[in-house]
């Protein structure tokens, strides 16, 4: 339990010292109010996924050197995360890094992962799929593939103060129960610091976000929680490998469904930024029905209506993680609580576009009638 206190406590220091020193670094770390998703005002440092690895990083490495027999596993495993946190702190630098390349050392991350710990997919029951992950090469570009996408799609879910951090967490305590279940002390501590270093963080971003998580912390997050949740099914093969999907399927889905509905429906760009993400259209319903029931001019501060949908969001990781942990060994009722979220998920969806229609449709006639001197 030391380590981990130990990581929540400088995860929080290291955090408040960022934000504090923000005037320092804020021509380089902040992220100003611009582009379709920033749901917030003024600049924000976006660096918070700075104190999460170098919280994990100092307590993991003083563990190393504290004891007698030291585990290098700990440390391999924190290396290989060395491509991705790094080409996500040049993003939330310069502003300047394409997906493709965040896209191609987060495989690189996760190459070097499964290379040194393991962690393949061998089977996810299904026909044909199976067979073909017989064959070691597949399993390893389909495993490479799953850790690089998850890890994308913490990303993409991080648009609101401590949606992703919490998203991470949830999954982060799915695995840590199942690991305790089997005794796993590896994969038990790895969740318990990721789990720490992350709270410290999410202190300073949540409710009022004084500092995001930016790239370089959703890599990161992402990458571990895929990684390990892979690396405990590959561990223990009663546990399914949709175990490892289920609790990391609301961001899964999110990126699954925007690629569809951008390039299917829009013909867009499926990397291009919209307003359209699940949690954007959440925090604009909130906002909306805060402002029907308080009146315009006593509206709630940004924050709020931010904190709001977060927090409300947070019934989604959940709601997969509560029956992955009940059923982890039960391939088929994992894939029908699946099945269920996406049949929820797309049900709500087509209420939100509706509502937020129905809002913009309503706020033009009123302009249209304020022009024309009606009202």
């Amino acid at each position: 339990m030391l380590y981990q206190i130990a990581v929540l406590l400088t995860s929080f220091l290291l955090t408040y010292l960022i934000v504090k020193s923000s005037d320092w670094h804020s021509h380089l770390s902040t992220d100003h109010e611009h582009g379709p998703q920033k749901l917030h005002s003024g600049s924000v440092p976006r660096v918070g996924g700075l104190g999460i690895y170098l919280s994990l990083i100092i307590v993991v490495t003083t563990k190393f050197l504290l004891e007698n027999n030291p585990d290098s596993a700990f440390l391999v495993f924190f290396m290989s995360t060395v491509p991705c946190f790094v080409i996500g702190i040049r993003e939330d630098i310069t502003k300047k890094v394409g997906v493709k390349l965040r896209l191609l050392f987060t495989a690189i991350s996760a190459a070097i992962g499964i290379y040194f710990l393991d962690g393949l997919i061998y089977h996810v029951d299904l026909p044909y799929l199976d067979d073909l992950l017989k064959i070691r090469g597949f399993s390893y570009l389909l495993t490479i593939f799953a850790i690089t996408g998850i890890s994308n799609a913490y990303n993409i879910i991080d648009g609101l103060n401590g949606l992703a951090s919490m998203v991470g967490i949830v999954s982060l305590l799915a695995i840590y129960y199942v690991a305790y279940l089997f005794d796993d002390h590896y994969i038990i501590f790895l969740a318990q610091i990721l789990i720490a270093s992350i709270l410290g963080f999410l202190l300073w971003n949540y409710p009022k976000g004084k500092i995001f998580l930016g790239d370089a912390g959703a890599y990161l997050i992402g990458f571990c929680s895929g990684f390990l949740s892979l690396l405990l099914v590959d561990r223990h093969a009663e546990i399914s490998p949709w175990f490892a999907l289920l609790i990391n399927f609301y961001p899964i889905f999110e990126t699954l469904y925007s690629i569809f509905r951008r390039k299917l429906n829009d013909n867009q760009d499926p990397t291009a930024p919209d307003a359209e993400h699940f949690h954007s259209l959440v925090y604009f319903w909130l906002k909306n029905r805060a402002s029907t029931q308080i009146g315009k001019d006593q509206k709630l501060a940004l924050w709020i209506n931010n904190a709001q949908a977060s927090s409300l969001l947070w019934i989604l990781p959940i709601l997969c993680a509560v029956p992955a942990v009940l059923f982890f060994d039960n391939t088929l009722i994992l894939q029908m609580f699946a099945g269920l979220f996406c049949l929820t998920y797309i049900l709500i969806y087509k209420l939100l576009i509706k509502a937020k229609t129905n809002s913009v449709n309503t706020e033009m006639v009123k302009e249209a009638s304020v022009q024309n001197g009606l009202i």
